[in-house]
């Protein structure tokens, strides 16, 4: 029920809080943004969170999660979140874990409805790893090497964040190969959809390439091949200390998710018929609400059952 009304209400206060990708970038203001009068929608969204992190203290359980750490005291300095910064948490847990995911899938599934030889390709792995409808085990999912590919090259065409996440420049400030000069606490933002569509890290990058994440024996040095020259540039969820906490999740669950329906279904477009893939007009079509806001896709699942009743088999 949380899930479901959270990614709702989300839509909604993104979509009318326009100036959330703007005051992203002004650290400074931040301070006095937060100060200011929330929408009906950001009300209910804040409200949301308070429900969830109430229950979520009041749940006795021994499985570890997210919040298992986060309600501990730190380590080394015995430090304790206040209950401000753990509803802070709960907001960002949302946001990002049912948002980023639905908007990822939306994008794989559209360009797989445009690329019929991927899809089919992608089926094929499928069926030869698998006996049966259902839920498939998740050490063969993580087995499979095209399917990997295609969540993979879905993150880096399809980011959730376009805009990135900030780094902040070390003490004594960094010089870059450039030979530009970053001075010390400098915030600097990495764009993310930018350094993923960077043809000199990625070739034919506006290409939907699955085969490119699978060429592992010719990564001689550890960074690339033909299609990947420096793996470090593939930062769909941020990179080094920060990067996101929930990375393995969200690429289990974008695996489960899209063999489960690759197997079950055809994808194709709606009413709208054939709908060639071009990637920069639906880059173009984006929107930075500090997570990607995309428009409508029309797309239609046709279960594979019905499909092989249809031709006899």
């Amino acid at each position: 029920m949380y899930h479901i009304s959270s990614i709702s209400i989300l839509l909604e206060f993104l979509s009318d809080t326009l100036s959330i990708h703007v005051v992203g970038h002004l650290p400074h203001l931040q301070q006095i943004f937060r100060y200011l009068p929330m929408n009906a929608d950001g009300r209910l969204f804040t409200k949301l969170g308070d429900i969830i992190l109430t229950t979520r203290q009041a749940l006795k359980t021994p499985r570890k999660d997210i919040f298992t750490h986060l309600l501990a005291s730190d380590r080394e300095t015995g430090l304790i979140m206040t209950q401000q910064d753990l509803k802070q948490h709960v907001l960002l847990t949302i946001t990002v874990g049912a948002h980023s995911v639905s908007t990822t899938l939306t994008r794989i599934f559209a360009v797989l409805a445009s690329r019929p030889d991927v899809q089919a390709r992608l089926r094929q792995e499928l069926n030869d790893a698998f006996d049966g409808d259902g839920v498939q085990p998740i050490e063969t999912v993580r087995s499979l090497k095209y399917l990997e590919g295609v969540v993979k090259e879905g993150l880096r065409m399809f980011a959730p964040l376009v805009g990135g996440t900030p780094a902040v420049a070390p003490k004594g400030g960094i010089t870059l190969e450039t030979g530009d000069f970053i001075p010390e606490s400098t915030q600097v933002w990495i764009g993310q959809h930018v350094v993923m569509s960077e043809e000199r890290y990625f070739p034919r990058a506006t290409e939907f390439l699955p085969e490119r994440w699978m060429d592992q024996d010719a990564e001689k040095d550890g960074k690339g091949n033909q299609l990947i020259k420096d793996r470090r540039a593939w930062i769909p969820f941020g990179y080094g200390t920060h990067a996101c906490g929930g990375r393995a999740l969200a690429m289990e669950e974008l695996k489960l998710i899209v063999a489960r329906i690759v197997r079950e279904f055809d994808i194709c477009f709606g009413q709208e018929g054939d709908q060639p893939f071009k990637y920069d007009e639906w880059a173009e079509s984006w929107k930075d609400f500090f997570l990607t806001v995309i428009e409508k896709i029309d797309l239609r699942f046709m279960p594979r059952a019905e499909l092989r009743s249809e031709v006899g088999i």
